[in-house]
Order: structure tokens, then sequence, then C-alpha cells
């Protein structure tokens, strides 16, 4: 079989994990910026505009720029320097907040419009809202964009959607590090957005304005991209043009993909059976078909939350018929973006296919010729026996049926991160870099290196060989790569089950097995070398996700001769004469050759599997076994759920930890006592592979010849030894099954916020009583000197505070535990007196200034000094 070109193995693991599936908006923007790294690609004004930005079509910026002259919208400042009339004043000087100070730019962007004199319909408005956030259909989001250009045509609803977002916006009156950053955080965030809420986008932009400095942000799912900072108070015919575009501009110019529509019937968006946005998307063959599907319900988008990637996206669909119902059975649609010198997934499902045939004729074709020859005396010989190797069939079964593939065209081409979104040019080679976080976070916020080095001199103590510049120098920023990406969609005849979905055990086991098939009767007899099985992050192999060797043999121990003791009358010296000769000649230091590069194992996928078994053994709790409740069963060794959950996640939200226990013998079999009975010796089997998993590994790492001569034959043996063994598992299951469910385990953000407010709470409470004990006395001890009159009066006062603290109702939005209905209270709330102590710390607190809450979640507690 022909050998495709091959794009290295994927350059960068993904960074997004449970911060960004479960966090709030906060966390979720560090969780994106780290997955894209520290820097990214800067490239100039004039390249971003004739590159990157919608065309303009027959438009003469320099003459707008002179229509808003004579008309007056650009005038001489103080200075003598030519200004947008609407900022005469920079933002820095404009009193108010940033929606006042960059409100005008919404009448800015009217008057380019009509200046241009351009006759075509205009597609996008520029708007400022950012008291209101965006809706949101597909995953919900806080953020709340300064600005935007959103469609002129938007979807129904009250408010704008994401959907309609063409580029997003965030402004600061002050240029400054801190405010800089804080605007590129967010409007990468809400760039992200937009490509993970909207299947149709293909790209997307940004805008970012700190007083007058300017950049332009584009990104799809190769590369983000920024423009060199400009002035936008002066540089008129850049403003002009960037505006000009995105307002004339096409959707699929501006990013969003032509094949895909979204339905809307009835004046309200048409959703599938899971409540998801219905969508009619098109998938056209090499031939030239073009079959339209519409979606039923969405199986998978967890591809796509990573800004760059292959953005994969499966829904259930059916064929659109041609009165525009669905029709026919329902079938798998998969989008995604794949590396641009790849295979396709629809070729090589051919190839094997067409390989297994290749092969069943030939074993065909030997069988006769020697049934021919064994049966010369025999006629009535049979001649319709079955081949010995009936590798199709296996195929048929084993692989999902391909019935529609294609690449995405858009405008007669095929659709490019490279060739047609950037106009052929690589921004991602060379040239100037721009950093994203030169800041150091801390308690949710970013900090700057002067603000650390002012706030916090380092103190390294006496002893310290660094100087305090290397201690504050930053690692050298790195650009991570991704290779360019085509628009890929393919159409399966199956609906298939997602495997996490399976309760039985002996379901699990079973795919296992088949999954075990695939190389076991396709990599090795058909030698495909193309194929790979490789799991998701969490069933990932140790040395593909962090792209290293980790079973290379260990440098041998530096070898010192021992020093014998001492006899009586002996001193030490004599003792060191007698033991030390004078050194040999030296030896001519070993040529090492190096380490290969990084490249494909077969130990990975088999790696993979293992993987799925554990976690289905270690994050599942036993409910029954045999059809026996697991209450009901008399089993040795019942489970400790809170060590169990303990050794998940170090085994699959820890990576180093991961990588220790993977390859450490003795801490996998120590955790299997935490397991319930009936799994046990499962475990123990699990254990047995990993043993013999690492011993292949190291036995394919000892030197680099035997690297290099890795190939897909290389774990054969050890293929065999897991079939084997996964087979065995599963003729257990079948005689007595175990049927499990996921571990419940609490959010760590919901954990961490219910642990603080109890803690408070009890704090309020001991400090309550505190204060009331004190008061008490100093009530006792006043009682004695003061007259009856100012003894009543203070009486008096007393029961009026008690009657307000027993009125006491809590706020709807008092984030507090459920009540104990019998006594009347109510656990983790502050008492009255409590609450006092609260209403007096105010009253005694130093005023403090105040700060900005933008982005800041909803819900978050403040922290108060306790006497």
């Amino acid at each position: 079989m022909e050998t495709a070109k091959l794009t290295e193995t994927p350059p960068n693991a993904h960074k997004i994990g449970l911060a960004y599936q479960y966090g709030d908006t906060k966390t979720g923007r560090h969780a994106v910026i780290e997955d894209i790294g520290s820097v990214v690609p800067e490239v100039l004004v004039s390249d971003f505009l004739n590159c990157l930005l919608p065309p303009l079509d027959n438009i003469n910026v320099p003459g707008v720029v002179d229509a808003l002259r004579r008309e007056g919208h650009i005038k001489e400042n103080e200075e003598g320097e030519f200004c947008w009339a609407l900022f005469l004043d920079s933002p820095s000087c404009i009193d108010g907040l940033e929606d006042k100070c960059f409100k005008p730019l919404e009448d800015l962007s009217k008057e380019i419009f009509k200046q241009s004199g351009i006759k075509k319909e205009q597609t996008f408005i520029f708007t400022q809202n950012p008291r209101q956030t965006p809706q949101s259909v597909n995953r919900d989001s806080a953020s709340r964009p300064d600005g935007y250009f959103v469609k002129k045509v938007q979807l129904p609803g009250d408010k704008v959607h994401w959907m309609d977002v063409g580029l997003s916006a965030e402004y600061k009156k002050v240029d400054n590090d801190d405010n800089r950053t804080d605007d590129v955080i967010k409007v990468i965030w809400s760039m992200h957005h937009c490509m993970r809420e909207d299947p149709r986008r293909r790209f997307t932009y940004g805008l970012t304005i700190e007083d007058t400095t300017m950049r332009m942000w584009f990104c799809n799912r190769t590369e983000i991209l920024v423009s060199e900072k400009l002035d936008f108070v002066k540089d008129h015919g850049v403003v002009v043009h960037f505006f000009l575009a995105l307002m004339t501009a096409d959707y699929h110019k501006a990013g969003w993909d032509p094949t895909i529509k979204l339905v809307v019937k009835d004046g309200k968006i048409m959703e599938n059976l899971d409540r998801t946005p219905c969508l009619d998307i098109e998938v056209k063959s090499e031939e030239g078909a073009t079959v339209t599907y519409r979606t039923t319900r969405r199986i998978s988008d967890l591809g796509a939350h990573p800004l760059r990637g292959s953005g994969t996206r499966v829904w259930e669909v059916k064929v659109l018929g041609p009165d525009g119902t669905p029709e026919g059975p329902a079938m798998v649609l998969k989008d995604s973006w794949i590396d641009h010198d790849r295979k396709l997934e629809g070729h090589i499902l051919q190839e094997i296919r067409a390989e297994a045939s290749k092969r069943d004729e030939a074993s065909k074709r030997d069988e006769a010729s020697k049934r021919d020859e064994a049966s010369k005396r025999e006629a009535n010989s049979k001649h319709d026996a079955k081949p010995k190797h009936n590798l199709r069939k296996h195929v048929d079964r084993l692989f999902l049926t391909v019935k529609h593939h294609g690449n995405v065209f858009v405008e007669g081409k095929q659709d490019h991160t490279r060739d047609v979104m950037t106009g052929g040019r690589e921004f991602s080679s060379g040239g100037k870099l721009f950093e994203i976080d030169s800041k150091r976070v801390e308690g949710g916020r970013l900090r700057s290196v002067v603000e650390v080095m002012r706030s916090e001199p380092p103190r390294p103590g006496l002893g310290d060989h660094r100087s305090q510049h290397q201690r504050l120098t930053l690692p050298e920023k790195k650009l991570k790569k991704y290779p360019y990406k085509v628009h890929y969609r393919i159409v399966f005849g199956e609906v298939c089950v997602p495997i996490y979905t399976l309760t039985s055990l002996h379901d699990v086991f079973a795919v296992l097995v088949e999954a075990l098939a695939v190389p076991m009767k396709f990599v090795l007899v058909l030698e495909l070398t193309q194929y790979s099985i490789q799991g998701t992050f969490d069933y990932m192999s140790v040395e593909v996700d962090s792209l290293m060797y980790w079973f290379l043999p260990e440098e041998e121990d530096l070898y010192l001769p021992s020093i014998p003791q001492a006899d009586e009358g002996d001193t030490r010296g004599d003792i060191l004469d007698d033991c030390y000769s004078p050194p040999p000649e030296p030896l001519p230091e070993p040529i090492i050759e190096p380490t290969p590069p990084f490249r494909y194992n077969p130990m990975h996928d088999l790696e993979s599997i293992w993987w799925i078994a554990v976690d289905f053994i270690f994050n599942r709790e036993v409910l029954s076994v045999g059809g026996k409740s697991a209450s009901e069963l008399d089993i040795k060794g019942t489970a400790d759920f809170e060590k169990q959950l303990e050794f998940v996640n170090e085994l699959f939200y820890d990576r180093t930890r991961r990588r220790d226990i993977f390859q450490r013998t003795g801490t996998f079999q120590e955790r299997v006592a935490n397991l319930h009975g009936s799994v046990r010796d499962i475990a123990k089997e699990l254990e047995k592979a990993r043993k013999t998993f690492c011993e292949q590994y190291q036995d394919l790492e000892k030197t680099p010849e035997l690297i290099k001569a890795i190939n897909p034959r290389s774990a054969a043996k050890v293929y065999r030894f897991s079939s084997r063994l996964f087979v065995s598992i599963r003729k257990h299951l079948a005689q007595c099954d175990i049927e499990v469910k996921e571990l419940v385990r609490p959010l760590p953000m919901a954990q961490n916020a219910a642990s603080k407010r109890q803690a408070v709470c009890k704090a309020e409470d001991v400090a309550g009583q505190a204060l009331e004990a004190g008061q008490d006395h100093q009530d006792r001890s006043r009682s004695r000197s003061e007259s009856p009159l100012a003894h009543v009066q203070r009486n008096k006062s007393k029961r009026r505070r008690q009657a307000s603290d027993s009125d006491y109702e809590p706020d709807k939005d008092e984030d507090c535990e459920p009540g104990n209905s019998s006594t009347g209270t109510v656990e983790g709330r502050a008492s009255p007196s409590a609450r006092h102590l609260r209403k007096k710390l105010r009253r005694t607190r130093p005023a403090t200034p105040a700060r900005d809450t933008e982005g800041e979640e909803s819900g978050a507690m403040l922290s108060y000094p306790m006497p």
C-alpha cells in the first residue's frame, strides 16, 4: 500500500480539562490561554488587512478618508494632529466608564459606511452593550464583550446570539501591561466561545483597544494571529479599511460555513431531540454528488472545545428528502479539520477493505490449486469449501460502513486554513511574536513581574546561588505550531453506542476484545502501516502524552572503589595510599548515538486499550454480581470509595503521577485492595498486562537501532498475550456478569466553595458567641455602677436588637446549607449574634477604595478579618 506523507506526531497535548469543563468563566479563560501557549505570531498591519480580512471590492479607502475629512469627521486637535472628531481627546483623558468613552465608535462606524458610498447591503453592524451577556445555545458563557460586529439580520430572540457575532472587542481607557493582558485574555476567550458555540464557524475575528492602541485578531483551527499595534485615532485609513471590510463582508468570508445551515421554523430555531440546534449539513463526494443531511441529535462536540485542533463534532443524521423532511435510516456524520497532508479516513477504510478482498481472493486460489492436485482422482470433490482466511467478512464486521465522504468546498475551493483563510501566507514561521501571558497568575487575577517585585521582593535567604535577575527571568517563549488543516466530512451507516455508557463489564470487555482483534487481524496480517487506535487524552499512552521515550535504559552507576577500614596504628593517609593507584591511560570516549525523534510504537495502541479497562475497574462502583445486589453478596472485602477516588484522580488527572504508576511495580497492585472483591481478580490480571507492557517497552527501546526498527509487527507477541488475557476475562464475566456505574465525585470547585462557606460560617458563629459572652460580662459589670434610668434604656436597646435578630430572614441569594426544620436552625448560616458582629465589623472597618468588579463571577464570597 502507498505510504501517505505524514506530518509529525501531534505536537501538543491539549491542556483543557476539568478546570475548563466545570470551572467558572475566569478559570476557563486561563485554561484556554494555557492551551494556546505564551506567544502568538504578530503580523504586519498591511498583511492583516490584505490577507486576513474579507476583501474590499472596488472601494477607494483614501477617497473615503478624504470624504470624512471634508464632512468634518476628521479634525485637527490642540497638538496639530489630525484625529477623529469624536476622539479629539484620547480615551484616557475622558471622564467616565469605558462604555461611555468608546461609545462614539458606533457613530464612527455609521459615518464610515455612509461616506463610502457603497451600494451593497450592509451585512454587519458595530454595536456596544457591555452590560448584557450574549445568548448561547450550546455552551454557557458569562463573558460580556465590550463591543462586537453582529449580523444585521439576527437570529430570533430578544438578546444578541453568540452565533451572530463576527468580531468581539475589548477596551481599556489606560494603556498598560495589566490592561493589555486583561483585554487579550478576554478577547481570546470570546473568539474561542464563538468557535465552540457555532458549528458553522470556520474562523473569527477580535479587536482590542487600550487608550488609542489598537490590535486586530484572527483565529482558525490552526493558528491565532494578531496585528502590530496602531493608533486608531490617527491611522484613519487602517480603521476605514477594517470597518468597511467587516461591515460589507459576505457571511462565508467573515468565517461562516455556507454548507451548514441553521434550521429556523416559525421564527424559532428548530431543535433536535436533545434540545440542541437542528442543522442541515451538505456532504460533497469526490465524484461531485452532494447530499444534505439533517441532524436529529448531537453525539459529541468535545473535540471542538480546544481553539486549535481538529474541531471534531459528531451528529446522528438522516437524509433530507425532496420535500424538506428527514427520511430513511439514522446514520452518523462526523465533521472535522484534519491535517492537510493526511489520507482521508474514507480512503483508508476503502484500502483496508480492498486489501482484505485481495487476500481472500489469493487464499481462494491457493486452496483451489491444492484441492485440484489432491482430488484428481476424486471427481466429486467439494469446490465450494470456505477459504482459510475470510478477512473481508471481519473487516465489514469491525469497521464502520462509509456511506458518503469528502472534503468541504467554499466558493469552489477546498476549505483550507492556509490556502483559503490566510491567502496562502504562512505567518507561523519566522517573524515577531506577541506575548500573551507575560503576567503571573495568582488569586484569579494577573500580576506583572514588576508588580510582584514591588509588592513581594524576593527573599531567598542566605546561600542562594542565583542572582535576583536569574530568579525573575522568565523562561523562553516558544510558539506552539499546529499543522495546516482541511475541512472534511464522513457519514457512516451505523449508529453506535459510546462505550462509556455501558454498565455491563461483560459488554465492556467484549468491545475491548473486538478492539484488540483489529490490530491482530489487519495491522499484522495486512501489514497496514498507517493504522493507529490512539486513545483520547484520558486513555492516551504515557509516552504519547508527553511525546517522550520513558523506557530507555538507565545509565550505569559510576563505580567507586570502597575504602577499607584502617588497622590499628595505620593513619588515614596510609590507607588511601595503599587503596588508590595512579589513574590509567584515559580510554577514548565512546560514541553515543542520539535517541531518534519520537515515533509511533504499536505498544501505544495496546496501552490505550489497557487504560480503558482500568477506567472501568477503578472508576466504577459495583451494583450487582450475577444478578444479585452488591449489598446482598457475601464477598470478602468491600470497596473503599474514598481511596478508590483518590487513585482515580492520580490515574487520570495527574500526568506525572499517572506515568509513575504505570512504570513502577507495586503501586498499582497495592490499590487493588481498595476495590470491591468481585473485581479484584480482574484488576490483578490488568496488573500482569501492565508488567508485560513495560517489559516490551524496555525491549523495544534498548538501543537507538531498535527504536528505528519499530514497526507494526514489533508488538505481535504482546498483542496475542493481551488478546488471550482479555478473552479470559470476558469468558469469566459471561458466567457471572458484573453491573457497574460511574463513581460519583463532587466537583472540585463546588467542594472547595462548600468547604469555604462552612469554614466562614463556623468562624462567624464562634466569634459571635465570644462577642456575646464578652457583652454579657460587660453588662454585668456596668449594671453595678450605672444609674437605674441608664440601666433601663440599655435593656430596651438590647431587647430591640434581639427582636431584630429573631425576625431575620435569609436573602434568596444567600449561600447556605439546607436547614434542620425540627430545631428551626439553618446549618452553615451565621447566627444572629454573628450577624450582629458582622454589622459591627462593617462600622469599624476602614474604608477601602472601590475596585473594578467587571468579569467577576456571581456568588463569590468576600472574606473579612475576625477578632
